[in-house]
């Protein structure tokens, strides 16, 4: 098993809010019926791999035995899976390798590569790509040991820094913002851009500030 590790490849591939505006992510997220379909396509040629994919990042965390690694090879193939290429270029995507990759991952993991730092929902939502890719049988020893330390880390982060003090998440913040800005949002009619994961958080803080309303809206009906 020694031998394998010192053989294998480990990479990061994918696209974020440092490297790309919103309207480009969005081309790009993958959304949870379509994750078995990537996972099968990138183990054609990767030994373990797993997808996260958020409202900020899409990234792949990659093995590969082949010494012969083409990272844009994984940046087109992801551009190819969403049809996005009248709209995203590899100039949009980060890419990292071995211990590059492993300070990527450990990054997300503790919220400091995230919009916000101290955001409370990338470690879950971490797990839950893992746990994907698992369930999927697309993770094998480096990226499950590699996991495990990144969820210890993670924690580690939560409950012994002061990383995740004040507003953790963007909706608690967006949320925080308009009480500062608007005063007490009780009975107020709010009205919500998009309809993802973010936007459901934010609704659950606006209910928990009584508003009177909350009016939603989405670029597509794919999530109306």
């Amino acid at each position: 098993m020694e031998q394998l590790h010192q053989q294998s490849i480990l990479f990061a591939v994918g696209i974020n809010h440092k490297t790309a505006p919103v309207e480009i992510r969005e081309q790009i997220f993958v959304h949870e019926n379509e994750i078995s379909a990537l996972l099968t396509e990138l183990r054609k040629t990767l030994v373990e791999a797993v997808v996260l994919s958020t409202c900020n990042r899409t990234e792949i965390y990659g093995v590969t035995t082949r010494t012969d690694l083409d990272l844009d090879y994984y940046k087109d193939l992801l551009i190819n899976f969403k049809s996005a290429e009248n709209c995203v270029s590899r100039e949009h995507f980060f890419a990292s390798v071995s211990c590059a990759a492993c300070q990527q991952l450990f990054q997300v993991a503790t919220s400091l590569d995230s919009k916000i730092v101290g955001d409370t929902q990338i470690l879950g939502q971490l797990r839950d790509a893992y746990a994907v890719a698992k369930r999927h049988e697309a993770t094998g020893k480096i990226l499950n040991q590699l996991h495990q330390r990144a969820f210890k880390i993670g924690k580690q982060a939560r409950t012994e820094t002061s990383l995740h003090k004040g507003a953790v998440s963007i909706s608690l913040a967006a949320v925080e913002l308009a009480a500062e800005t608007f005063g007490s949002l009780a009975g107020k009619t709010v009205l919500i851009i998009g309809a993802g994961e973010t936007a459901r958080m934010t609704a659950e803080c606006l209910i928990q500030r009584r508003v009177g309303k909350i009016f939603i809206t989405n670029r597509t009906r794919f999530h109306a």
